[in-house]
Parts: structure tokens; sequence; C-alpha cells
């Protein structure tokens, strides 16, 4: 009897040794604790390049608008910029509350990037459990391009939080069904439209699950069409000209669409967030396996336990990649630069993190610790070195305005002229370097998108250098039509100048121009 009792004493424990770890209030303790230590994480990742990058031009031009007043932004930004007025208005807002330095506009993106880490959390324990969330969180406050673009002044942070809200708020109306909550869910749709035309994509996508929620879906689209009516004749007509200035569509940039959104780029010489890369499609494919086989695993396990989630998140992302593929496709070029969709990769971390939960039913004996353990190692392989590399690696650090203007500031004299082409990048410079004197600004037109077409405005515009006896400063910023640049030289060497030196700042050239002997 004491011999049996003995032997199933142990069996008698197990139950409630697992009762005791799976109890509510223990679960949860332990899901708030990694929430805060990811949390914890991406604040540092994001801090420490608060303002150790440099400037540039978009960024610039971000400050310029939202330095002006908000009746100004409204009726002038349609004819300058092909991005609705939203994030202007709430960064000119932060500046006046805070003031009016690069950490106040950066500590804007930065709060919002770690935002959008907190709301794939929440988004992921609701639409699939608490483990998905924060697997999912901790996969986008590692992403190199949310850290990148929580460090830029640039209205990609506030999209990809209103595309988890939007996202939230069609589950919920969907969930319940109240009118109310349909017409939170249109209100969503509007915020989204007010800060990036690119969301589009992740609407079409919530679309494609909601199609037969007629009713519902009316007022949704009601609600959203009421509240964008003011802005609807100001969206610019002229935007998708901009599509045919960029790189014609591959495979190989198709597959750093991809690429971009899973292990973020930043690796092995995978595309950066603001520069191509140089891998064939061949290597691509490869890095991409490892994880595409784990969003596989999240997509097969969440169809049949988490329906509604696994089709809106799935729909979203999936939809989402390939109207940009297929735009692309369309029109040749690309319809969207990877950096342009950084609003999507929080739902691909879904995927993925939904994937990293449930390998352990695919691995019967392993504890479910040792795979999510194992399946983080393997994401930290990939991620972890990408991260290095945009901190510190002066390989993928591009547009490096402050060399070029430290450069030109520790050279320049009384009476030298400037001139910036793209005139974009004027902006940047009055930010590290401002002299006054003669500075011409010359941005190439997109209805005279080539080198002919250029060519009769390029020699107007450096007419005033005829009255210039310094040296001339050329600052050169892609892109602009092939060869024009060569054009703007010939047109200033013909008020008597010639080229001196010729300097490469990763993507910022600097031309040197001075008066010939005797004139």
């Amino acid at each position: 009897m004491l011999g049996s009792r003995g032997k199933s004493s142990p069996m008698r424990s197990l139950p409630e040794l697992r009762a005791t770890f799976a109890h509510p209030s223990t679960t949860r303790a332990v899901e708030l604790s990694a929430l805060v230590l990811v949390l914890l994480f991406g604040a540092a990742l994001r801090l420490e390049l608060l303002t150790e990058r440099t400037l540039w031009h978009d960024e610039a031009f971000s400050l310029a608008v939202a330095r002006k007043p908000a009746g100004y932004i409204l009726r002038h930004l349609p004819a300058a910029d092909p991005h609705p007025p939203g994030y202007y208005l709430l960064l000119r807002g932060v500046l006046l509350t805070f003031g009016d330095s690069l950490a106040v506009a950066r500590g804007l993106s930065a709060v919002l990037g770690l935002l959008a880490v907190w709301l794939t959390w929440a988004l992921g324990r609701r639409l699939f459990d608490a483990a998905t969330g924060v697997a999912a969180a901790a996969l986008v406050a590692l992403h190199p391009f949310q850290i990148f673009a929580s460090n830029e002044i640039r209205m990609y942070p506030l999209a990809t939080c209103l595309a988890l809200l939007s996202t939230w708020a069609a589950w919920r109306a969907l969930k319940n069904g109240r009118l109310r909550d349909w017409a939170a869910y249109g209100v969503s749709l509007a915020a989204m439209a007010y800060v990036s035309y690119y969301t589009v994509v992740v609407a079409l996508g919530q679309w494609a699950v909601l199609r037969r929620q007629g009713r519902g879906l009316a007022v949704a689209l009601a609600v959203a069409a009421l509240a964008y009516v003011p802005w609807l004749p100001n969206v610019p007509r002229e935007s998708p000209g901009i599509v045919f200035v960029r790189e014609r569509i591959g495979l190989r940039h198709a597959l750093e669409l991809f690429a971009t959104q899973t292990y973020g780029g930043y690796l092995f010489g995978t595309t950066t967030y603001l520069s191509g890369g140089g891998l064939d499609p061949l290597q691509h494919s490869v890095l991409l396996v490892p994880f595409l086989l784990v969003m596989a695993v999240g997509l097969a396990a969440t169809r049949n336990t988490k329906p509604q989630g696994h089709a809106l998140v799935s729909g979203v992302w999936l939809s989402g990649m390939a109207v940009v593929v297929l735009a692309s496709l369309a029109v040749g070029h690309l319809a969207a630069y990877p950096h342009h969709l950084v609003f999507l990769q929080p739902f691909a971390g879904l995927l993925i993190g939904a994937g990293i939960v449930r390998l352990k039913e695919a691995v019967e004996r392993a504890s479910k610790t040792l795979v999510i353990g194992a399946a983080g190692v393997v994401a930290l392989s990939f991620l972890g070195p990408a991260v290095t590399n945009l901190q510190g690696n002066p390989e993928y650090q591009v547009f490096r305005y402050d060399r070029a203007a430290a450069y030109v500031r520790s050279l320049y004299r009384a009476g030298d002229a400037l001139v910036f082409y793209q005139g974009g990048a004027q902006r940047v410079f009055r930010e590290y370097f401002d002299r006054g004197g003669v500075q011409i600004g010359i941005d190439p037109e997109f209805t005279r998108w080539s080198r002919e077409g250029m060519r009769p405005i390029l020699q107007r515009a450096v007419e005033p250098l005829g009255e210039v006896r310094g040296r001339v400063w050329l600052v050169l910023v892609g892109p602009y039509p092939e060869n024009s640049p060569l054009d703007l030289i010939e047109a200033i060497e013909r008020f008597g100048f010639r080229r001196v030196t010729r300097q490469n700042f990763s993507g910022v050239e600097v031309v040197v121009l001075t008066r010939r002997a005797g004139r």
C-alpha cells in the first residue's frame, strides 16, 4: 500500500503542478513582464538613434511644412506633396507644444513607433492569443525598418498605429455587429486616409473580409466618406506621375518587398530603408524561406482556431502586398518602395508570431519554452545583425547631409554660391549650414522628366550665377533625369566656371566650380 501510494503520488502532483503554472494570474504576470521587457528593449533601440542620424530631404520637407500655419498647409500641400495633411498637422501641434527641435520632431515618431509595438501586442492577444501578441510585438520592436521609421520625421509610424487600430475596429465591428462599432471603424478608415494614401491597401484587405457585412460595412463607408469629403477635392491628381521616375519592377524588387516585411533588410547586402540591395533573387529566396515557413505554420494554425483574426490579419497583409506588386507590374515601375509599406509589417509579425507559438504542435515532445526559444534564436540570428548594421555600419548610412554640409562649411567663403539639384537638398542644408548669399534650388519637373525637357529649365535657373565672383557649390541629390547633372554643370560653366572637385557623401554629391583665370 505504501509502495502503491508512493508511486501514484508523483502522478497526482503533475496535474497540480500544471495547474499552478497555468493559473490565470501567473500567466498574466508572465505576459505583462515579457511585454514590459519588449517595450523597454524597443524604446532603447529607438532612443539610441533619435538624434544621431543625419537629417535627409524628406524629413526636412516635413519640418518645412509643419512650420507653416495650419491654413497654409491645407491650401498649399496638394500642390507640393503626394501625401495628405494629417501627419503634418499633428507634427505642427507637437512642435508648437514641446518646441521646434530635431529631438522633438523625431520624438513624435519614436513615441508612435513604440505605440505600434504595444498595439501589435494588444491586437495579437485579442485576435489570436497572449503568446502570439508578445511574440509579434517583439518582432516589431526589433524590426530594422520599424526602428528607422521611429527615428524619421515622416508619417509612417502614425500610419502603422492607425492601420492596427483600424483592423482592431474592423474586428470589433465584425464580432459585435453594433452600428456604433461600424461607425468607429469608418472613422478609422478616414483617419488612415488623412495620413497616407498608401493605407488604401489596408482598407482593401479589410473589405475583402467584411464584404458580406452589407449594412454594417455600408455604415462604415458612409461615415468614412462624410469625414473625408472636405479633403477629397484636394487629393493631388499628379501623384501617380511620381511612380514613373522610380525603378522598373523586377523579380528582385518584388522579393525585396517581402524580405523587408520579414527580416527587414540591412542584412547580407539586402535592401535598406532608403537604398536598394545587391542580392540576386536566389539569395533573397533562401533568406526568405525560414520566415515564410514559420508564417505558413501561423496561417495554418489560426485558420480554424481563430477564423476572424486569421481572415483580417492575413487579408490585410496578403492583399496589401499583392496590390502593390500587381500595381507595380501594371505601370512597369515600383508603385511603392519597401519603406512606404512599413505599416504592413506588424501584420506579417502577427502571422510569424502565431507560427512561432504553434511550432510546439509540430514538435510533439519538445517543451513549449524550448520551441519558442529556438524559434526566437532563429529570428534573432537574422534581425540582430540587421539592427547592428542599421545602428553603426557606415555601408548602410545613406544621404549623409551632415558630412556634406560640414565639408562645405569648412571651405565656404563670402561671395560663394550654392546650387541645389534637387531643391529639397536646400531645406536640409539650412538645418546644418546657412550663410545666406546666392542660393538656387532646382526641382525636376515630372511633366518634363527627361534630359532634353530639363535642359532649358536648368539653363534659366543658373542665370543669377553670372554675378557671382566666388565659387559655386553644386549639391546633387537624386532622383533626377539621367545625365541631366552634366547639363547643369555645363550651364554653370558658361558663366566662366570650371569643375575642380567632386565628392560623394553616400548619395549627396558636392561639385565645386571656380572661376577660370582672367574671368
